[in-house]
């Protein structure tokens, strides 16, 4: 194949036209995911990402290296603003759902999300990380010209409100999701690569025995190292055919039913919340918009089907809302002097995109010095490993004890899943939530200093008290090793309990 006939493929599939249902749907399942992100983090907002969190601005801006777009930044340092951009995330989230101000919506999401991890990305994961990348790429997309409110108020404005043939347009926005999807997957695949025990087979007994990770321990399966040898090399299977074996048309169907069926199953054994449901949420834009219609009708008429009249109206409203469009976010007819501009500038980017999310290399460094820097701010690039290169292998716990100006002590210990009810002072059970697991796999060792300096004032400012203020807090980290099941009788590891940080609270700490 000639040069010139690939550049008129990579054309071709950027600048073809298609329907905007797929991307419509995917609009759907994330304004649903925005609103459960809104409904789990808000508890928790103060905690992490205030004035008084227990990740400091300057820390968190610091271990990243570089700076990512804050919105905070911005405004005046007062929680207010941030209760009040959580606010606007909820208004996004319906906004999203329902199809009003879709590509605005999607956009001010993306935004107030992207603010969130820069400031406590020790307390979120790669989820969080990708949904704010695919809102950004939905904010360019015809995401609201289906299924939506900004369709029908649209259509009132026509001199013919009737619903009209599907309109074909741009798929930019369904293709940026599409190749970021398969970049996360390269991602995953080739950063557990770089590892020992994804090679070896035992990576999915230590992902399965992180106490603060599992939500429903499957002993006989998780206990057996050639079951989790299996499940981990299949882990790299799954990956590697989600990068690349779905493009093959014939068979893509089998591979979204191999990674629906492998996310499942991790949101099943693992609290990894939304991370799961923003990955299978991104599948949709790789279903034919046909084939959605088929599905909608048959879905319609089954749920109907004991009221035959209910079920027709059913089937109609479907095709209604799925074909009645209105006019395309971009042209329908790219001219030509466009095409030429944008193809170049989209293969360096996905480039830069795809070098981004690869394991650290010397090229990978080489090349994170401008383009890569500038994709971070804007919370377009990172590496997407999960569990990669090494799942930890051991579990950990920490505590504070306060000491008091009178001389009294109190232990304080760090919140954590298997904790059950609300206590004064802390948080209250995160079954669908793990930011406090994320932050403690973000301080395994006494040589982040800044996070455990970070945590000393914000349990001292907890615990403030104007007739008795906290002076000091020492922070105890509980640690214990997984050893993997080998089939022979061996001792259980002993936990250590050691002192990991001291930190005498100074008076502007408290206020």
């Amino acid at each position: 194949m000639s040069l010139s006939k690939l550049w008129g493929a990579w054309e071709r599939f950027w600048f073809d036209e298609g329907s905007p249902l797929p991307v419509a749907l995917c609009r759907i399942f994330f304004g649903v995911l925005v609103l459960l992100f809104f409904r789990w983090v808000l508890p928790d907002v103060d905690v992490f990402f205030g004035n008084h969190s227990i990740i400091s601005a300057e820390t968190a801006a610091a271990y990243r290296g570089h700076p990512q777009l804050d919105l905070l930044d911005f405004l005046p340092k007062s929680d207010l603003w941030l209760h009040l951009l959580m606010a606007l995330l909820a208004v996004a989230g319906l906004g999203l759902t329902f199809g009003f101000f879709s590509r605005t919506s999607a956009l001010v999401a993306a935004l107030i999300i992207l603010t969130l991890n820069s400031r406590g990305h020790f307390a979120l994961h790669t989820g969080h990380s990708i949904m704010t990348v695919m809102l950004f790429y939905l904010s360019l997309s015809r995401c609201g010209e289906a299924l939506s409110v900004d369709r029908l108020l649209r259509r009132r404005r026509q001199p013919d409100p009737e619903p009209g043939p599907v309109e074909k347009g741009s798929v930019l926005g369904q293709r940026l999701i599409q190749v970021q999807l398969a970049i996360v997957y390269w991602s995953a695949f080739a950063g557990k690569l770089q590892g020992d025990t994804w090679v070896n087979g035992t990576a999915v007994y230590y992902a399965t025995h992180q106490a603060g990770f599992v939500r429903f321990p499957f002993p006989y399966l998780f206990d057996q190292l050639w079951a989790c040898r299996l499940l981990s090399w299949g882990t790299l299977a799954v990956e590697f055919s989600l990068a690349f074996l779905v493009w093959v048309r014939e068979i893509r169907y089998v591979v979204l039913a191999a990674g629906a069926i492998f996310h499942l199953v991790l949101d099943l054994v693992l609290v990894l919340p939304l991370f799961e449901y923003v990955m299978l949420a991104c599948y949709v834009c790789f279903v034919d918009a046909d084939d959605l219609l088929r599905a909608g009708a048959w879905a319609a008429r089954f749920i109907a089907a004991p009221l035959s009249a209910v079920s027709s109206g059913a089937r109609q409203l479907w095709f209604r809302l799925a074909n009645t469009l209105t006019r395309p976010v971009f042209p329908a007819c790219w001219p030509a002097a466009r095409k030429q501009v944008l193809a170049p500038v989209l293969l360096v980017y996905l480039v830069s995109a795809f070098v981004a999310a690869s394991p650290p290399s010397a090229f990978t460094r080489l090349f994170s010095r401008f383009p890569g820097r500038v994709l971070d701010r804007l919370g377009l690039a990172s590496n997407f490993g999960v569990f990669a290169p090494e799942p930890q292998d051991y579990n950990q716990q920490f505590e504070a004890v306060i000491t008091f100006a009178d001389g009294s002590k109190k232990r304080w210990v760090f919140p954590r899943l298997s904790q059950g009810k609300r206590q004064p002072g802390q948080m209250e059970q995160k079954f669908f939530w793990s930011e406090w697991q994320m932050y403690f796999m973000a301080v395994p060792a006494r040589t982040q200093r800044a996070l455990f300096r970070d945590a000393a004032k914000y349990v001292a400012w907890l615990h403030r008290n104007q007739g008795n203020q906290p002076v000091h807090v020492s922070i105890y980290r509980t640690y214990s090793m997984i050893t993997v099941n080998t089939g022979r009788p061996q001792a259980a590891p002993a936990a250590v309990t050691a002192n990991v940080f001291d930190y005498p609270v100074a008076p502007e700490d408290l206020q």
